[in-house]
């Protein structure tokens, strides 16, 4: 009875169909375009993450005066504002979303913002939201040039199989999206 009430009948062809939860439109004479979740919910690896689950667990945290939680590449990115004179403190931010999430909800990486961008009508524009972070990261990101020819064969093997333009010897992998070794 359950899936029954998920199916709803399509008004165009009179088929029926299961309600996902996606956004999608019809394009090019009824080919559905899948444009994402109406929600927050994503799925990482494997797993379903309700991504206001992780907002609400990681603002309770101190120093955290708003945060946004996005996925990029199989992890969770977290955007924070901080509250005025407190330290960030992301281990310790992590560590405390380890024991109320389970380990494929916790950020994987944060990035402090002053504020957050908003639309027109007030809400967290979460593209210019992420568009922002990805700019913080490439400026925060100190490159050190491979110097001997294994660093530069390892750092080459990494470039192609992240599609990272540059790969430095002290960069963490895990932070340019490496998921296991």
């Amino acid at each position: 009875m359950k899936n029954a009430l998920c199916l709803i009948l399509f008004f165009f062809a009179g088929a029926r169909m299961y309600k996902t939860g996606d956004l999608g439109r019809i394009v090019n004479g009824g080919e559905i375009q899948c444009l994402g979740r109406m929600d927050h919910q994503v799925k990482i690896r494997g797993y379903r993450i309700e991504l206001g689950e992780v907002e609400h667990a990681l603002g309770k945290q101190a120093g955290i005066k708003d945060v946004v939680v996005l996925p990029k590449d199989e992890r969770l990115i977290a955007y924070v504002v901080q509250e005025n004179g407190i330290t960030a403190n992301f281990p310790a931010w992590q560590q405390a979303l380890r024991t109320s999430l389970p380990e494929y909800m916790v950020p994987s990486n944060f990035v402090l913002l002053p504020r957050f961008p908003l639309s027109p009508n007030g809400k967290v524009d979460r593209n210019a939201l992420e568009a922002m972070g990805q700019e913080i990261e490439k400026a925060n990101r100190v490159y050190t040039a491979p110097r001997t020819e294994q660093e530069k064969l390892i750092a080459k093997i990494w470039e192609d199989y992240l599609y990272v333009e540059k790969v430095g010897i002290k960069d963490d992998f895990f932070e340019l999206g490496v998921l296991l070794l």
